[in-house]
């Protein structure tokens, strides 16, 4: 309910711009959904915060739409990956680091050794009527094994409170809320699932990423032909890439060496007619002094 009445309170989302829409939706094929629950959460830049969730299954986008998605609208964040701090004070410490540009200059350097001290860090270094401020925490469910830290993501999901800013929190997982049930108190955030690329969005994805020198043509009739072959026990992007990657190298391979000929060819086939030219401009010049 609070977090309803906090969305009234700041009026209905304008719409997003639609070209920022458009660009994030062509960078990211299958993802025109996702992107649009985003941009509507995120609202106008002075909206109430509110808590997000982002989850879905492994290699599906979530990390790096929700980062592109902040940096398209020009909004500030903080992205900190629980793989690279892990453990609480490594957490406070980096959010502070990546907060460091719209932070007032006494508490760009500040150090937290509890969260006592991130909240405090917050409401004197953010300004009353700074625009909303987001930290997305990836890999989210580690919090949920860091030992005597029970409060931890209570709070984290209502900084705006405890702070006294428009501060809110972005959790990106794997598994979907009912594993963060069990940490007593903690605010159900807004959700935005990312489900596992089909068939189609995953040949349209490694379709764009076009290897160094291949030829659209044939790499696009490449991916086409043997993708199918993959993709009915595998879903992973990152799968996908290792299998395919020595495929292509294979399959190209009769076409580079038949290009490589054609331009041998043609390059015999300009110096002859290079070398031609020069006689037959010998022979004139031979005739004139005659």
């Amino acid at each position: 309910r609070g977090q309803r009445d906090a969305a009234a309170m700041s009026g209905p989302a304008p719409d997003p711009d639609p070209s920022i829409q458009r660009k994030l939706t062509s960078r990211w094929p299958g993802r025109r959904e996702q992107v649009g629950q985003l941009l509507g959460l995120l609202g106008a830049p002075h909206d109430h915060a509110l808590p997000i969730f982002v989850h879905g299954p492994p290699v599906t986008g979530k990390s790096s739409i929700v980062r592109d998605v902040f940096t398209a609208l020009g909004r500030p964040f903080a992205y900190v990956s629980l793989v690279d701090a892990h453990g609480p004070r490594l957490l406070l410490d980096a959010i502070v680091e990546e907060l460091r540009p719209w932070l007032r200059d006494s508490e760009k350097s500040a150090r937290c050794d509890r969260l006592a001290d991130l909240v405090s860090t917050l409401r004197r270094g953010i300004r009353p009527d700074s625009p909303a401020i987001y930290l997305v925490i990836d890999e989210a469910t580690r919090l949920l094994d860091w030992k005597g830290e029970q409060q931890l993501l209570p709070a984290l999901m209502k900084l705006s409170e405890l702070t006294g800013r428009n501060v809110g929190t972005v959790l990106v997982a794997t598994p979907g809320w009912d594993a963060f049930r069990s940490a007593a108190g903690v605010r159900t955030p807004m959700p935005v699932f990312f489900d596992a690329y089909n068939d189609a969005q995953l040949r349209a994805i490694l379709t764009r990423e076009l290897p160094p020198g291949a030829d659209p043509a044939l790499y696009r009739n490449f991916i086409t032909s043997i993708l199918p072959m993959y993709t009915a026990t595998c879903k992973s992007l990152h799968e996908l890439r290792a299998l395919l990657a020595p495929l292509w190298r294979r399959y190209a391979k009769p076409w580079e060496v038949a290009k490589e000929a054609i331009e041998n060819a043609r390059a015999r086939r300009r110096e002859e007619k290079e070398n031609a030219r020069a006689r037959t401009n010998e022979k004139e010049r031979g005739d004139g002094d005659d």
